[in-house]
């Protein structure tokens, strides 16, 4: 009877991590997103085709994207270590070699996605990056004599991603001869998403062998089944002779997310009463699939404090946590699951800090209202669309509580 018991168990416990794993494959349409499953380990030279599934369009004469993992030889592990796991991939945005004569040398890594894009759908496309920078890691000795710079500030704003309904090839690119000219030609795709020269953590000293997240928004017309990273401005480099740009890759996410917002209900109390905040999960946009681990942390306003009852109360979401004490002065949803075609709710009672009143929301006063900035640590999937959500507190007359009428 135990064995048989010990046998069922397993089997549904199985079956239970089947379905996580279907969820979650439906959900982001680039598999092997972190470079964990390969055919082989990295040793000397780990190129990409070893990260099952990712792969460099164009052949090694036409640059060769690197796959790296602390399992092998190859890896940055003097310098960074993989942002999740033990597998990442890198390419040269640019470089002006002296082996290779190369004045326009680029990589591109190149991955199928799961499934074809839905016409109309706004997707979010989330990874993160960090870029080499001085001399060379221990591990890292190709070309031989290459110090790496950040991006010079003329060529910013192109890091990003193309896509396709085809992988590209030679004809797409700008050249593709010695010396090694690899830049994909402005025409090529359907559509691609840049990250812009503002963005500064990115192109700038922050990602130097540090992880920067990337989140990008990319609407489809409905024929994309390929998708390329890279630096995809054409020409010359302007670094100088035996100087490069080399990015890493990690996490990579294409989702059409649930829509966070956020509403208070009543918009006004007495100082020290109770109101409720609703945040609300809307999974119903063209192109939804089930969303699995939402999460997200909203940072009360500094007027505010979760009541000494916080009352949460979630519907339409399963299997997740909400962290919210008594008193305290943030939210914590953690670990969502969601539907295909459903709206969730999460509910939080709030109330007005110690000695903290606020009249009139006309002057938008930053201490009582919560916007999308008091939104951290979402999850990819989730695009926060929180608006300026204030509370109004009035200030209770003399001798009173807040919890009733004065009484003389």
């Amino acid at each position: 009877m135990y064995r048989l018991f010990s046998f069922s168990i397993k089997r549904i416990i199985t079956a239970m991590a089947v379905v996580i794993a279907m969820l979650s494959y439906a959900q982001n349409k680039i598999d092997n997103s972190g470079f964990e499953a390969n055919t082989s380990l990295p040793d000397n030279y780990g190129q990409l085709s070893r990260a099952t599934g990712w792969v460099n369009a164009f052949g090694i004469l036409a640059g060769s994207p690197d796959y790296f993992n602390t399992q092998g030889s190859f890896n940055l592990s003097d310098k960074i270590l993989p942002r999740s796991g033990t597998g990442y991939g890198g390419t040269f945005l640019e470089m002006k070699g002296t082996s290779i004569n190369a004045t326009d040398y680029k990589e591109y890594m190149t991955r199928q996605l799961t499934s074809t894009l839905t016409a109309g759908a706004t997707y979010t496309l989330s990874f993160y990056v960090a870029h080499l920078y001085g001399s060379q890691p221990t591990n890292f000795n190709q070309p031989a004599g290459i110090t790496f710079f950040d991006l010079p500030t003329a060529e910013q704003g192109f890091l990003g991603a193309v896509f396709s309904t085809a992988q590209p090839v030679a004809a797409n690119t700008v050249g593709n001869t010695s010396p090694r000219y690899t830049s994909i030609r402005d025409d090529f795709g359907v559509g691609r998403v840049l990250i812009p020269s503002s963005n500064i953590d990115v192109y700038g000293a922050t990602s130097r062998y540090n992880w920067v997240k990337v989140t990008l928004q990319y609407t489809a017309v409905g024929t994309e089944q390929y998708v390329t990273f890279g630096q995809l401005r054409p020409g010359a480099t302007s670094l100088a002779a035996s100087q490069a740009t080399y990015y890493i890759y990690d996490d990579f996410s294409l989702t059409v997310p649930s829509v966070l917002t956020k509403s208070v209900s009543p918009s006004s109390i007495m100082q020290g009463g109770t109101a409720t905040y609703t945040f609300t999960l809307t999974n119903t946009s063209t192109g939804n699939t089930a969303q699995t681990g939402l999460s997200f942390t909203d940072t009360l306003p500094s007027g505010l404090r979760i009541s000494a009852t916080p009352n949460v109360v979630v519907s339409g979401l399963t299997g997740g946590t909400v962290t919210a004490a008594g008193g305290g002065s943030s939210i914590i949803a953690s670990g969502y699951s969601q539907a295909a075609g459903s709206t969730g709710t999460i509910t939080v009672n709030v109330t007005s800090a110690p000695g903290q009143v606020n009249a009139s929301c006309g002057s938008n006063p930053a201490a009582f209202t919560n916007t999308a900035t008091n939104i951290s640590n979402a999850s990819a999937n989730i695009t926060n669309n929180v608006g300026n959500v204030c509370l109004v507190i009035i200030p209770c007359a003399a001798g009173s509580t807040g919890a009733g009428p004065v009484v003389n």
